[in-house]
């Protein structure tokens, strides 16, 4: 006899069409049963014997979907093996149903006596019907049938499938009401485990009491038929899963039939629960960490004659079936331990009779078969620790778990010294309850179709070369209540506890927040105000609402003398260097605002992520926010990826919106923990003006995705600009005195935004592409990894002494020494750790000055022009916000110094005199601004970017051009022109302001002026060619032209500035050259007796400027004879114009000049004003 099956299958309801041979390969896993809702389609097939048919092959199905993980299984074959199972448990509790006296039989249907009786009754077709299908070959050995009833309704029967098979009156409708009238009215028979009456529910092996699990797994084990193979293979699969092997079976005794015989299905005697719970509470081994457990945060025993100076403890040595039907929370543990075991007492709620189980020190740790033995993990020189996010469990009114708990990561760090064991061998397991029984949450590698369930990644591994492992769990849709950790004693052997958190419990409540969050190419900050009228404040996530807590518990803070992050980061232990993954991978406990604190926003805008992942990237498995760049060494396991804001690359995409992603995450948990409801938040989101419309879409697509998807459909969210947030910030404030025109400037690392107000509403803004960043990269070079800005190194030799007495050495060195960090990042890393770097005190040298004031020059010279060009008046204040306009600060931190170089240039253009303009320009809240202010905007104006192209404003064509095509068409050599004239112009006036604002003396920079206007004039057009090369080659002709072009050649000089030489500056200096061959007397020449000519012997050279006429620079001329010459007679021909640090030993041949000696004409007589410097070789 064939199987048979009730599905659909897609074949065409009207006609009959041709095929091949049908094998069991074509059809496996392909035919689905989705639309089976009830059982009618389920008594269809005409076989007196279909009914055993059906339910083995829902076996089958089901088995096919947990291997595959598919779930093509239709409701009504769940039902079918939830009410096998059940009729199953009616055995198992039979005792139990006896002693209440309810009515529950078992009779035994003899197949020969049966027959004869059907035939004694005149019912020859059917007793031969019946025969001719029991002679089958699956029931060849079948003499008896076992059958259940309940108050004489026929409930199941055996089958020599699945042992037992349900009778079609217990099959359900939709409302999973019984088909049959007569059951749906009288059955009441309930279930002792759950409180509920059989057959109503759809109840699978997994979510069964552990005890019947491993009943039913005995029973299963003792039969030897081929037949069950559908039905073994389904309990097998869950009692690998679950772990029964560690299961003391329960005691049972022989169920009888009403005719006094003992019951046995396909050859196994079946039993029935004596009650007696024989199950061994304790685990086989007790775990000893090396840190002392959170107590406030989990589950944890208690000591008898506890030592202060204890600094380990043991994770609890309990099985999971021991707290079935248990509060854990009134579980009380306690350890009394001696000097060679440790003695588990165990009390459970309402029993004053104490469990207890001794555990023996290990006699070595190479005896891994030895039970009740301490696992102690310094003897393993290992650890162990997790940690959760969200550490938070959201409740309805009557303290239950609501759906809103649908997404846990836990962390598993792992330290192993000796590296004796792969990663792969550590586990979590979680449990959740269901029906007063803990069920383990299937793991899976990928799910497309299950709705609950967790997934495991492993990101460090265990190798010879680390010893540090990391694995990344993450509960999906449901939370859970407790976890068991697998320990590896060695590759065959574990040891495993129970770790049970004392969950954060909170009911969504009423109170509403609005958050801000500033996105930045450099550097992220989020604000947020849950209170009207206060001032907002910066996220942080205090000792108070956790979002990560560690299995370890935090350090004393005695004395306050500690930062509040670092408490976090330190436990009694081996390695704590495990504590890196949490720092690096995962999220810190604590974010402070706190001056110095480890952890505070603004953080980086920086990915950590899995170094040569090929795969998705996934939130906190491979990829996370780096809160420790710039803060710690990175590992070789670790790539960290910055600059992701602009990037069109796909791959960055997917970067951006898993960093927001997180950020969002940790928002929404924020509000949680303080009484807020998601749904009423209302959220803030920037972008700069130069965005062009498609990647502003693109960002708006992301932020409603994420946001919506975690915050709700009725959570709100907003955009502002970047460029117009920080006014109303200040205007709150009450600092602007005057309202009437105001330009706001925020700076940030890779673009500069400008927005101008009028009578308190924006009316006009642009955004550039050039910013602080400009300062410390490599202008033009193509290649990214070379490190030639000037500033960058002129400083970097000091800086890294400056770095070795402090714990940030290494990591400066890696910075230094790895090829991918350009030098803006390693300057920004300076400045990220200045306290350590100095790098402020470094360049507070005039030479630095004069390029800060170059750049902010520019960016207030195009201000300034666009604004004229807007028809826009004089602004009476300018507000500078970003991170990036700090670098304002090493120019001076003198508002009013500042205004004055803005005043100059904005007079200049406008063509007035004497309007002073008020500077904003606070030491604090830089970056905070422009979210500050974004949760204050109450107007509905939205700009787009006003394109201000950057060439003369005289010119008559300057508003003509608006796609790429345009600038590279007919007119490309026309408006070149005139954007370089325009540069030349404001070069000309930079150099007038640091003649009229006498800067020169201010900056201690003495400097020939007019050569040094002429040197960068001349390299004007050859930077904008470069840039206009660069930048517009990649952009399509029909591409909205979104940014200016005035700073591509601003870039370039920028760059040159920072490295140009006194012999770039000589060739535009006009000037006389005199050579003399020796002193006149010591450390003077007469002016009478200079050569114009050198000779052979000349050993000196002198150089007037023709506008200064009575100074003078002097240098060595340098040769194999001169050297030769000036070195033994170092006192005579050397010292008195230059200083040396040390003398020339006898093997040196050459000198070397580092700085030319500065002589004074004074009556004819030239002398030396300053001393150069020399060193010999």
């Amino acid at each position: 006899m064939k199987e048979l099956n009730i599905c659909a299958t897609g074949a065409s309801k009207s006609e009959w069409s041709p095929c091949g041979p049908i094998n069991q390969g074509m059809i496996a896993g392909k035919v689905k049963d989705k639309s089976t809702k009830n059982g009618k389609a389920l008594n269809a097939v005409p076989s007196p014997l279909a009914r055993l048919y059906v339910v083995n092959d829902a076996f089958s199905m089901l088995t096919y979907d947990l291997l595959n993980k598919t779930n093509n299984c239709g409701e009504c074959y769940k039902f079918i093996v939830s009410d096998c199972l059940d009729a199953f448990e009616i055995l198992f509790n039979l005792k139990y149903h006896e002693d209440k006296k309810e009515e529950v039989r078992i009779r035994v249907w003899n197949k020969q006596k049966g027959l004869h009786e059907l035939r004694s009754v005149e019912s020859n077709h059917f007793a031969n019907s019946l025969e001719s299908y029991l002679t089958d070959n699956s029931f060849g050995e079948v003499n008896e049938f076992v059958l259940i009833k309940y108050k004489n309704q026929i409930l199941a029967g055996s089958s020599p499938f699945t042992f037992f098979f349900t009778t079609p009156n217990l099959d359900k409708y939709e409302d999973k009401t019984f088909m049959n009238p007569g059951y749906q009215e009288s059955f009441d028979l309930v279930n002792p485990n759950n409180k509920k009456k059989y057959f109503t529910g759809i109840r699978l092996f997994e979510e069964r009491d552990v005890l019947f699990q491993k009943y039913v797994l005995n029973i299963v084990e003792k039969c030897t038929s081929d037949h069950i193979a559908n039905f073994r293979n389904y309990i097998k699969y869950w009692a690998s899963r679950i772990d029964l092997s560690t299961i003391d079976p329960v005691e049972t005794k022989s169920v009888v039939s009403e005719d006094n015989s003992t019951v046995s299905i396909n050859g196994v005697e079946i039993g029935k629960s004596t009650g007696v719970n024989s199950m061994n509470f304790f685990t086989d081994h007790l775990i000893k960490v090396r840190f002392k457990i959170d107590t406030e945060s989990f589950v944890c025993g208690t000591y008898i004659n506890d030592k202060e100076e204890r600094n380990y403890d043991y994770l609890l040595p309990l099985r999971v079936e021991a707290l079935n039907s248990i509060d854990y929370h009134k579980l009380k543990i306690e350890y009394q331990e001696s000097a060679k075991e440790v003695k588990v007492l165990l009390t459970l709620p309402g029993d004053n009779k104490q469990k207890t189980q001794v555990y023996r020190t290990q006699i070595s740790t190479d005896n891994a078969e030895e039970k009740y033995t301490i696992i102690a993990l310094e003897e393993y020189v290992a650890n162990v620790n997790l940690g959760i996010f969200p550490f938070l469990q959201v409740v309805d009114a009557n303290d239950k778990p609501t759906q809103d708990n649908d997404y846990y990561k836990v962390m598993l760090a792992i330290a192993d010294a000796e590296k004796r064991m792969p990663v792969s061998l550590y586990n979590l397991t979680f449990f959740r309850k269901v029906n007063d029984y803990y069920q383990p949450i299937q793991e899976v590698d990928k799910n497309d179709s299950m709705n609950i369930y967790c997934t495991r990644y492993e990101r460090r591994a265990i190798d010879e070369n680390s010893d540090l492992g990391s694995v990344f769990y993450q509960v999906n849709n449901t939370t859970f209540s407790l976890m068991r950790l697998s320990f590896p004693i060695d590759f065959t052997h574990k040891a495993e506890s129970l770790i049970i958190p004392k969950w954060n419990k909170k009911k969504i409540g009423p109170r509403e927040f609005h958050v801000a969050v500033d996105f930045g190419t450099t550097n992220t900050f989020i604000a947020f105000t849950g209170d009207n009228g206060f001032k907002p404040k910066p996220f942080i996530i205090s000792p108070d609402d956790r979002q990560v807590v560690m299995l370890h518990s935090p350090a004393n803070n005695e004395g306050n003398e500690k930062k509040i992050t670092s408490l976090y980061e330190e436990f009694f232990g081996f390695d704590e260097s495990a504590l890196d993954i949490q720092a690096s991978e995962f999220i810190p406990s604590v974010i402070m605002s706190k001056e110095n604190e480890k952890y505070s926003f603004p953080i980086r805008t920086a990915l950590c992520e899995k170094v040569n992942e090929t795969g998705d990237l996934k939130l906190l498995d491979n990829s996370n926010i780096s809160f420790t760049y710039e803060k710690r060494e990175i590992r070789k396991e670790q790539h960290i990826v910055s600059n992701i804001k602009w990037s069109e690359v796909e791959k960055d995409k997917e970067r951006v919106s898993i960093f927001i992603n997180e950020i969002l995450r940790m928002v929404k948990y924020k509000i949680l923990l303080n009484g807020g409801n998601p749904e009423l938040t209302k959220m803030t989101w920037f972008n700069p003006l130069s965005f062009s419309q498609t990647t502003k879409e693109n960002y708006k697509r992301m932020w409603e995705r994420n946001y919506k998807e975690l915050f709700g459909r009725r959570a709100e969210l907003y955009n502002v600009t970047e460029s117009e947030a920080p006014y109303y910030y200040y205007r709150n404030c009450g600092i602007l005195e005057d309202n009437n025109s105001v330009l706001t400037v925020d700076i940030g690392g890779g673009s500069t935004d400008f927005m101008i107000f009028k009578n308190e509403v924006p009316v006009k803004g642009t955004s550039v592409n050039f910013a602080c960043n400009d300062l410390w990269r490599n202008g033009y070079n193509a290649f990214s990894n070379v490190k030639e800005n000037g500033i960058y190194k002129s400083i970097q030799k000091k800086i890294t002494e400056n770095f070795k007495s402090t714990n940030l050495n290494g990591l400066n060195k890696q910075y230094l020494t790895n090829e991918k960090y350009s030098s803006a990042e390693i300057i920004n890393f300076w400045f990220a750790n200045e306290n350590a770097s100095k790098i402020s005190d470094q360049l507070s040298n005039g030479v630095y000055k004069k390029i800060f004031l170059f750049h902010l020059s520019a960016l207030m010279y195009h201000a300034a022009q666009f604004m004229k060009d807007s028809g826009e008046d004089y602004p009476s204040c300018i507000i500078f916000s970003g991170n990036g306009s700090k670098y304002i600060d090493l120019l001076s931190r003198n508002q009013k110094i500042i205004g004055e170089y803005c005043s100059f240039i904005f007079e200049e253009i406008f063509g007035v005199k004497g309007r002073k303009i008020q500077i904003v320009l606070p030491t604090t809240d830089r970056k905070e601004s422009t979210c500050y202010g974004g949760l204050y905007k109450d107007n509905p104006v939205i700009l787009s970017n006003s394109l201000f192209l950057g060439c003369q404003l005289d010119y008559s064509d300057k508003h003509n051009f608006h796609t790429y095509k345009e600038v590279r068409g007919e007119k490309r050599d026309e408006l070149r022109s005139s954007i370089i004239e325009n540069v030349k112009s404001f070069i000309g006036l930079y150099c007038k302001m640091f003649v009229e604002l006498h800067l020169g003396r201010e900056f201690n920079e003495n400097i020939n002026l007019k050569a040094f206007e002429g040197l960068l004039i001349s390299k004007v057009e050859g930077y904008y060619n470069n840039g206009f090369s660069k930048y517009t080659k990649i952009q399509a002709d029909d591409a909205e032209l979104s940014e200016t072009l005035f700073f591509y050649p601003i870039v370039g000089l920028i760059d040159f500035m920072t490295g140009f030489t006194k012999e770039d500056l000589d060739l535009f200096i006009n000037k006389e050259i005199y050579y003399a061959k020796n002193m006149d007397g010591y450390g003077f020449f007469y002016h009478k007796n200079l050569s114009k000519e050198q000779r052979l012997d000349s050993i000196y050279r002198i150089m007037v400027e023709t506008e200064k006429p009575t100074v003078a620079s002097l240098s060595l001329i340098s040769s194999d004879s001169t050297s030769s010459k000036m070195i033994p007679n170092v006192e005579n021909w050397i010292k008195p114009f230059h200083e040396f640090d040390e003398y020339p030993t006898s093997d040196c041949k050459v000198v070397k000049e580092i700085e030319p000696a500065r002589l004074h004409l004074n009556d004819n007589k030239w002398e030396v004003q300053k001393k150069g410097k020399v060193i010999f070789k």
